[in-house]
Parts: structure tokens; C-alpha cells; sequence
């Protein structure tokens, strides 16, 4: 059964233009055709793949697949090249130059390629674009234009009116081939068994995925999918996790906490991972972090979707990832509040019951959850300052810190003058007239240190601010306080009215973080 073109608003890139499809209804009569997902998948593959084939040979490395795709480009250049030479099959040349060269800068979207003909209307070779679910239907038109941009080596150009085109088309769909992996990130100890509950969980749901067992590191997830030939569809990270953001896994071997991977190691490090493979890691792949509550902390997902090249989907839970007989579910219903909470046990778990996401929870089922009731108080402050600094009408002490004044004199403090981020400190000496200069490192205000520690927080959204300026002799420190309190029924299962445990869909809301291109 065909399924009709939607109407797209899009204007046509230079070159390589997306249009908008017509609807069936007004499709022209000669050469048009609407598809079935079997038949343009049977064309794809015959017309399309061997390109795709030849592009994933070379997977092994980011650097690799950048060669393999510049070698491809500059083939296509000189395939245009003859496209238009007298005699040529323009046509034809503009078929095969656009098909391949939307496989070798988007696999994603080469699985949705279907058909291709002339257009005499379009004076353009017509390719289809395919789509389901979020994405939708349109066409790619390439002509005389097209092929001169890339005969004349300009295909910057064309793979971005490319890239503005397909987007307005929907979204990468996995490319042939692609496959899935499970990292199960820890094992277990004690009465915990989060990491076997979960590798039991995935082998019944996701059979086929590779399930990778002894990797504890985020450069390791990478490497390990990096040395393989395939491009990866879903990645899922079964991990111990925490509201703050912190994953119970390493950065990389050289990690200074062994396993934590906190949100400022991502802020300071990311340059340590290896770069990421396009052609294996792209816009198709939803990575899947199966950790308690990381999808609180946005900044946090934003760093790990960078981490894997900055264009997956990424997601996690706002709730305690759970696991037990094959089944996952969310867990611990909770409530935030800024800065240090001086609610009581009952009115917190009042609070927590009169959330509207948990309308569908009964009375029998809080009684249940109740005895893991648990408070958190949580901190991402530091010092931003901490250095030798005169209070007010302190300034000889620091004079004498550092000068040792001979016998007889007298010094007095003069002024002082800041000079960016340095105070200088004005001393004289009474009888000669000598003068001293001494400089300081100048202290923050109260706003420069608490945008320091914004900057580095992983939940500035709900943390609480508060600067403070302690004192030990002449140091001076400037400290500021990023708390927050969180109340939870600690790890306790949510079920329905029905008694099931409660997994919603992995979509951006109350129970899941996301990242994601808003475009793709």
C-alpha cells in the first residue's frame, strides 16, 4: 500500500535542492510514483548501497573514515566532470553524484533514499526521500547547477545546502547494517544487583544486541565500538549514576577518581576522548544512559552527547533506573528544593504524593514505597579564591609579610589601584619618602564568584547560591555554596493501579533528560 508525500515549507539549496514533495492527490501522471517501504528498500539497496558498501570499509577510525570520505568526494568531482564533458550522460552523472554523495556525508539519510528519474518539469534528476514515524516525505533535485558546483570543487557548498535540505525532510534513520550495544558499566556487590538485573533485562529485550561486559571507562565505550566495522543504531550505558550528574565509571585510564565520571571532568577533559567516527556514530544513534536520575542534569547529558560527536539523541531517566525479573521500571519518586530544606519527614512525603506524575499511585502503593523514604542534602560549591588579601585597615600586615621595614622607619599605607584582575597596594615611608608597591590577585564580587561556580554546576537550574567571605590571618577566602535538598522514597519501584512496574517511553519530560538535535 503506497503512502502519500507530506507537504514541506522548503527552499531550495543551491545546487542541491530539497522541495517539498507534491501531496498524491496532484503528483504529475508520467513518472511519479509513490513507493512501499519494501519496494524503495529493495531499490536502495540495488541502486544505492555500493557506495554505502565501499564507504564501510574504513571504519576503524575517525581519521580513516575522514580519508575514505575525501577520497570519495574527489571521485564524485571527477565523475561530475564527465557528466558534463560532451557526450556525457548528464543525466545519469547527476543520478549516481547525488545518491552517492548523500551516502558518503549522511548514511543516515542514505536508508531513506527510494527512487530516482528525470524530470523534465524539475530539469533535474528527482531522488525521493522516504520517511516514517517523525520523519517525513520530499525529494532532492539535482541538475546542470549541481554537477558545475561539484565539477568546480565546491562541494562545501553543496553538502550544506545538502545538510539545510534533508533536515527540512526529516530525520537519519539507521543505515543498513547498523547495530546495537549494551555496556553494562560495574558488577555487583552485596545485596545490589542493579548490573545483573539489568544484563538479564537487555537479553531478553534487545537479543541481538552485544551485550559489553568488562569496559569501565567512557574512552573505552568509544574505542570499543570504534574498532569494529559497524554503524550503531542504539547504545545503551548501564551505569550507577546520581542527581549531581556523576556516572559511576572513569573518564579514561588517567582518571584522577577512578570511577566517576563528574560533569567539570567533562568541562576540562573532553579533548582526552578519541574523536569520533561520523560514519559509525551520528544523527541516527540514540545513545541510552540507564543511570539513576541523570536526566536531571542538562548540562551533564549535553557533555556526554558531545562526548559521542555531538549529534546523537541522548537520553536518561529523572528517576532511579530499576531492574528485577527481566523488567525495567522508573523508581523513587522524589521532590527538589533549593538551598538546605527544613521540611519535616511528613511534609515531604506529602509534597511527594501531591506531584501530578504520580496521580496514578494508590494508597497502597505509598504505604509500600514509605519505608525507603531518604533525604539528601546536596553541595556543588567550592572556593574560587583563596589567596593572601588585607582586610580594611589591615594593609601593614601585609606590608610586613613581605618587607622586613629597617630600624627606624615607618611605614604607612598610601591607596591602592586596581589594574584587571590585580589590586596594588600603595606603602610610603614616612622619614625618606621611600615607596612600596606590592600587588594581590583582586577577589571576586559576590556576583564574578557565584557565575564561576554557575559555570561549572551541573544543576544551576535547582541549586541554591550563596557567597561567603572566611578569613584565616591575611588569606583571604571566597566561597561560595551551591546547595540543594532532595527528598526520595530511595529506589522504590513505581507501579501502575495494576500493580505492573511503571516504564514510560524514552521521550523528554518528566521521567527522561534529552539532548537532541531539534531539527533532526
Amino acid at each position: 500500500m503506497g503512502r502519500a508525500h507530506a507537504e514541506r515549507d522548503a527552499a531550495p539549496p543551491e545546487g542541491a535542492a530539497a522541495t517539498p514533495a507534491a501531496p498524491a492527490a496532484r503528483a504529475p501522471a508520467a513518472g511519479v510514483t509513490v513507493l512501499t517501504p519494501a519496494d524503495a528498500l529493495s531499490l536502495q539497496r540495488r541502486a544505492g548501497n555500493a557506495a554505502v558498501a565501499r564507504l564501510a570499509l574504513a571504519r576503524r577510525s575517525a581519521e580513516d573514515a575522514a580519508k575514505l570520505q575525501k577520497d570519495e568526494l574527489a571521485s564524485l568531482q571527477a565523475a561530475a566532470k564527465a557528466g558534463l564533458a560532451k557526450g556525457g550522460s548528464r543525466w545519469g552523472k547527476a543520478h549516481m553524484v547525488l545518491w552517492r554523495l548523500v551516502s558518503a556525508c549522511f548514511p543516515g539519510y542514505a536508508g531513506r533514499l527510494s527512487a530516482s528519474r528525470y524530470e523534465a518539469s524539475a530539469k533535474g534528476v528527482r531522488v525521493d526521500v522516504e520517511g516514517t514515524g517523525d520523519t517525513a516525505h520530499g525529494t532532492l533535485v539535482g541538475g546542470d547547477e549541481f554537477l558545475q558546483l561539484v565539477a568546480a570543487g565546491k562541494l562545501a557548498d553543496v553538502v550544506k545546502a545538502l545538510d539545510t535540505g534533508l533536515r527540512k525532510l526529516g530525520r537519519e534513520v539507521p543505515p543498513d547494517g547498523s547495530v546495537d550495544y549494551v555496556f553494562v558499566m560495574g558488577t555487583d556487590s552485596g545485596s545490589n544487583q542493579f548490573y545483573t538485573q539489568a544484563e538479564a533485562y537487555f537479553a531478553k529485550h534487545v537479543p541481538t544486541a552485544t551485550i559489553v561486559k568488562d569496559v569501565r571507562s567512557l574512552k573505552g565505550i568509544l574505542e570499543r565500538v570504534q574498532a569494529a566495522d559497524d554503524p550503531v543504531a542504539n547504545l545503551y550505558i548501564v551505569s550507577h549514576a546520581h542527581p549531581d550528574g556523576t556516572l559511576q565509571f572513569s573518564l579514561d585510564d588517567l582518571d584522577k577518581t577512578p570511577g566517576q565520571l563528574q560533569y567539570e571532568e567533562l568541562l576540562d577533559d573532553l579533548g582526552r576522548l578519541p574523536k569520533v567516527n561520523r560514519r559509525q556514530i551520528g544523527a541516527w544513534t540514540h545513545v541510552h544512559v540507564k543511570g539513576c536520575a541523570l536526566g536531571r542534569s542538562q548540562p551533564m547529558l549535553a557533555k556526554v552527547r558531545t562526548a559521542f560527536g555531538g549529534e546523537t539523541r541522548l537520553t536518561a531517566p529523572t528517576h532511579a533506573q530499576y531492574y528485577k525479573g527481566g523488567e525495567e521500571a522508573m523508581a523513587g519518586p522524589f521532590i527538589e528544593l533549593p538551598g538546605k530544606s527544613k521540611l519535616t519527614t511528613k511534609e515531604a512525603l506529602e509534597q511527594i504524593k501531591q506531584r501530578p506524575e504520580y496521580a496514578f499511585v494508590t494508597k497502597a502503593q505509598w504505604k509500600t514505597m514509605a519505608g525507603g523514604f531518604r533525604r539528601f542534602d546536596h553541595d556543588e560549591g567550592d572556593d574560587v579564591y583563596r589567596s593572601p588579601f588585607p582586610a580594611s585597615g589591615r594593609e601593614l600586615d601585609l606590608l610586613r609579610s613581605q618587607v622586613k621595614p629597617e630600624r627606624g622607619e615607618k611605614w604607612r599605607f598610601v591607596t591602592t589601584q586596581t589594574a584587571g584582575d590585580e589590586v596594588i597596594f600603595h606603602f610610603e615611608e614616612t622619614v625618606s619618602g621611600k615607596t612600596a608597591e606590592i600587588n594581590c590577585e583582586r577577589p571576586p564580587s559576590d556576583q564574578e564568584a557565584e557565575a564561576r561556580i554557575r559555570a561549572r554546576a551541573s544543576r544551576p537550574d535547582i541549586a541554591e547560591f550563596k557567597v561567603t567571605r572566611p578569613r584565616n590571618g591575611l588569606e583571604l577566602r571566597v566561597h561560595v555554596d551551591a546547595k540543594w535538598t532532595e527528598f526520595t522514597l530511595y529506589h522504590q519501584a513505581i507501579r501502575d493501579p495494576a500493580g505492573k512496574l511503571f516504564a514510560p517511553p524514552e521521550a523528554k519530560g518528566t521521567w527522561f533528560g534529552e539532548e537532541r538535535d531539534p531539527v533532526r
